[in-house]
């Protein structure tokens, strides 16, 4: 597991003050120090990893999307998210922010060759 170069904060069942956590992938990619892919591998029965990986991936295409606001640039941040599940299967996403809320499509769901 790796640390994202990012803490992250929110509102839980409205608490004050936020709650902030540092969150965690197995993998990730980041340039200039923002994430562009992260990777999660279910491991030990952990399903809730994939959902886990879809909400931090939301809060970072908003983070990044905030920031490009802020230096007056168009925001348009792609987070590219890949899912692999226990039967050998993986999942890639792409998660955007359009005007009204964040999105994420699957654009490949890819069986991983069966080792021999």
């Amino acid at each position: 597991m790796t640390r994202l170069p990012v803490k992250l904060q929110a509102e839980y069942k409205g608490t004050r003050p936020f709650v902030s956590y540092n969150p965690m992938n197995d993998y990730f990619l980041a340039m200039m120090g923002v994430p562009i892919i992260i990777v999660e591998v279910r491991s030990k029965g952990q399903a809730n990893d994939h959902n886990c990986m879809l909400v931090q991936g939301a809060s970072l295409v908003q983070l990044a999307n905030g920031i490009l606001v802020k230096k007056r640039k168009k925001p348009n941040f792609v987070l590219v998210a890949i899912y692999f599940d226990h039967n050998g299967i993986f999942r890639c996403y792409l998660i955007y922010q359009d005007e009204t809320k964040v999105c994420g499509h699957i654009i490949c769901i890819v069986p991983i060759a069966e080792r021999t």
